[in-house]
């Protein structure tokens, strides 16, 4: 699993790595220590270095019938993906809550098929959502009914590409763009409204990040710096 070394969140979505794999890690406000469940289902104190996911599992249903992944496998909680523990002597799947306490899971189980970044995720997402706008299209050229363009940022935002009513040529735009540093949400939002239009156009701005904002260009009291400025 891709991981990173720990930052001082994650409280309740880190891992530890054990005996060479990584297991999800449950915090205890009350004893303030971190716990994992081991092969046995029993709860063990954890005291090594966290890591955080930096990639986005893809879960797949397992059927009901299923006897697979018995030990690797995840259920779905209040919309949150939690990892599984069978026990061989009761038969069954169980988790641990946010209070660090065992529930029994009766859900369906999934398994993870894969790992994608969150740039991967939103680059598919940016596609998904062009070929569906484009596809309603008429005409072509300055007359499409849909045009698009693409802003791309880290710490300062790029310049607004051509606009385009080619599925291709903007496909190409979003897997060219090298993203890499930090987020400013508030300059991709300023350079995408200064993005010349048609007249009369009906204008839109559809907003996707990997991530919460860490740059910014507004100047708060006793701020020196100039340009991008980190929060």
């Amino acid at each position: 699993m891709p991981c990173r070394p720990r930052r001082p969140d994650y409280q309740n979505s880190s891992y530890g790595l054990v005996d060479g794999a990584y297991v999800a890690l449950t915090y205890s406000t009350y004893y303030r220590r971190y716990s994992y469940q081991d092969s046995s289902g029993k709860s063990q104190t954890y005291t090594g270095t966290r890591y955080y996911e930096d990639d986005v599992r893809k879960y797949v249903a397992l059927p009901s019938s299923s006897t697979d992944y018995q030990n690797s496998s995840y259920g779905l909680v209040d919309g949150t993906y939690v990892a599984l523990t069978y026990s061989t002597y009761y038969r069954r799947y169980s988790y641990q809550d946010s209070s660090g306490k065992s529930q029994t899971y009766t859900g369906t189980r999934y398994y993870v098929a894969g790992y994608e970044t969150r740039m991967d995720v939103a680059r598919d997402a940016v596609n998904n959502l062009a070929k569906q706008l484009l596809a309603s299209n008429t005409a072509s050229g300055v007359n499409a009914e849909v045009r698009l363009s693409l802003v791309t940022f880290a710490n300062t935002a790029n310049p607004a590409t051509t606009w385009t009513d080619s599925l291709s040529t903007f496909q190409g735009y979003v897997s060219a763009a090298q993203i890499k540093g930090g987020t400013n949400w508030e300059d991709a939002l300023k350079t995408a409204n200064a993005v010349q239009t048609r007249d009369d156009a009906d204008t839109y701005i559809v907003f996707v990040s990997d991530g919460d904002p860490t740059y910014r260009l507004t100047q708060v009291s006793g701020d020196t710096q100039r340009g991008s400025r980190k929060w």
